[in-house]
């Protein structure tokens, strides 16, 4: 005789002779195991080893691989972009050049107790100085490459010679010398 018992984990049902009660079936469906009862119905479920999944884990997630397991460079030691030297000297020229603008554009007003504000070109000293100093603090930075090519201050820079400004003139010159080297507009075109 047969005895129909359904499956506690899928629910279907099987038809199970009743010399199987009381022993461990399978499920031929999900694979489940349990035990079959003569009533009909089954008991608790038998799990092996291999059916029981372990809890979901509370613990953080496992620290990143050391650097030797990479074939290549780990993701946080990957070469930045490389900023050139010159890139550098461009950025300290103009920041030397701006500061120098604008103590030799205000030396000049005080030692003439105010009598050169007549002359433009002091003007000219102190909106360059100041456009020199913003313009190359962000290119001492690290994303400098992102910044305009500061080709118009090192313009302004040789045109200040018109202060008798030589220092400024001559930084310029060599600014513009710089900034026309293929590693440097490299940089800057990306």
């Amino acid at each position: 005789m047969t005895t129909v018992i359904n499956c506690p984990s899928c629910d279907r049902g099987l038809q199970l002779p009743e010399s199987l009660a009381g022993q461990a079936v399978q499920c031929p469906t999900c694979g489940h195991t349990f035990t079959a009862t003569a009533n009909g119905s089954s008991a608790a479920p038998i799990y092996r080893p291999d059916d029981v999944e372990p809890p979901p884990s509370r613990r953080p997630s496992p620290p990143p691989p050391h650097e030797e397991d990479y074939l290549e460079e780990p993701p946080s030691r990957r070469p930045k972009r490389q900023k050139p030297a010159k890139v550098q000297a461009i950025s300290i020229m103009m920041l030397v050049g701006g500061i120098y603008a604008l103590v030799h554009a205000l030396g000049a007003v005080a030692a003439s107790t105010f009598v050169c504000c007549l002359w433009p070109g002091i003007y000219y000293a102190i909106v360059m100085g100041i456009m020199a100093i913003v313009t190359a603090s962000p290119l001492l930075g690290d994303s400098a490459h992102l910044q305009a090519v500061p080709r118009s201050v090192a313009i302004m820079q040789i045109i200040n010679i018109i202060n008798l400004d030589v220092v400024n003139c001559v930084m310029g010159i060599i600014s513009l010398v710089f900034l026309n080297e293929a590693e440097v507009r490299r940089y800057f075109r990306g």
